[in-house]
């Protein structure tokens, strides 16, 4: 493709592409899907899409909705993206499993960077044994087979916060066999919590939970000698969480931060009729559902008599409610993702038409402000 228009969250720009196998003038299959093309590399300490370094604004998604469950489409995984949108947000970690592939077609439209994670989570005691390679393998190659055609899709995630063995090892370094246009990480890995020796194939430190001044440390440690994911950095636990503006600018100041991924984008409730039931006020006691885990929690009420049940502590993590409506900090997310920042705190202005000048930052990874208005 001569002068193509490349693909990026900000302009994603695809292509319609048809493949067509005949037999002499005779077409006997025609397959046709939309592409993007774009480069996805990493130079020394920075991650690049089409050679511009970026920064991922992201969110861990899990696949559940409170009236079809795990079983939601298309109008549901739009919904999500508009509201991410909305919120400036430009990524998301699928967690712990890859997502339904129609959702990726989604995410080439509407333009979003993807960690696409091979599946594997708990079951550490099974790691070290033998028995686990071939699913562990099976694993990383169904889900690259599957899902490598996808613009969206430029980091692959093997397992998660799993400890490393001589057997997850082997997927990672498949996956690096079977596609080599794209970086592999184990996001956190439990042995090198503070990012000190990982294994020589993965090329990016992935961290969970660690606070500024150690996201200070990698951002000024020299001998960290490749970019760094906060795979996962904030918990939105209940419904407001505090730290990620702090931690954002420290993202924004160092080349080596390549970007962090909120836990997690929804709460995950599901509607349920009480019908009489006991319903628990997990808010008034954290650890009633740790003492009846099959109780009703009754984190947000629908009606007198339903209920969205996120299971309280277990699963009120998200920056918007079960249902999408938005948290608290989801307009906190929103401001601190903003890829335009104000500098100053006020300005003087008199009545009557004038001009008004003030100095920002454009946060942009590829677009200018030409298109930018101000209310």
């Amino acid at each position: 493709v001569m002068n193509a228009r490349l693909w990026n969250a900000e302009t994603p720009e695809l292509y319609d592409l048809q493949i067509i196998l005949k037999n002499d003038d005779e077409r006997l299959q025609i397959l046709q899907r939309r592409v993007g093309i774009r480069q996805v590399s990493i130079d020394g300490t920075v991650f690049k899409i089409n050679n511009r370094p970026v920064k991922l604004r992201g969110v861990c998604r899990l696949e559940i909705h409170p009236e079809f469950g795990r079983a939601s489409q298309d109008r549901q995984w739009i919904e999500d993206l508009q509201l991410m949108k909305n919120a400036n947000i430009n990524a998301i970690r699928m967690t712990h499993w890859p997502p339904h592939p129609r959702f990726l077609d989604l995410c080439d439209q509407y333009g979003f960077y993807i960690i696409d994670e091979v599946p594997f989570d708990f079951g550490d005691d099974k790691l070290n044994d033998a028995l686990s390679l071939g699913s562990l393998l099976a694993r990383a190659q169904n889900t690259i087979d599957r899902d490598k055609n996808h613009a969206c899709v430029i980091i692959w995630g093997i397992g998660n916060e799993h400890p490393s063995t001589r057997y997850t090892a082997k997927p990672a370094q498949l996956a690096k066999l079977l596609d080599p246009t794209r970086p592999v990480l184990y996001p956190d890995e439990l042995t090198n919590k503070f990012l000190s020796g990982i294994p020589a194939f993965l090329d990016f430190y992935a961290p969970h939970y660690i606070v500024a001044s150690e996201m200070i440390a990698c951002g000024e440690d020299e001998t960290l000698q490749k970019p760094v994911i906060l795979t996962e950095y904030n918990h939105a636990l209940d419904v407001a969480f505090d730290g990620l503006a702090e931690k954002w600018e420290v993202i924004e100041k160092y080349r080596k931060l390549a970007g962090g991924m909120i836990w997690a984008w929804s709460d995950q409730g599901l509607y349920r009729k009480v019908n009489g039931r006991e319903v628990i006020d997990s808010y008034a006691d954290i650890m009633a559902l740790a003492r009846n885990p099959g109780a009703l929690s009754g984190d947000v009420w629908i009606d007198e008599n339903t209920i969205m049940d996120s299971h309280g502590q277990y699963g009120t993590d998200g920056i918007v409610y079960a249902d999408r409506t938005p948290q608290t900090d989801y307009w906190l997310t929103r401001k601190v993702y903003s890829p335009i920042k104000i500098l100053g705190k006020e300005k003087k202005a008199t009545s009557g038409k004038q001009v008004v000048e003030f100095t920002c930052i454009n946060r942009y990874d590829f677009l200018d402000l030409e298109k930018v208005t101000i209310n």
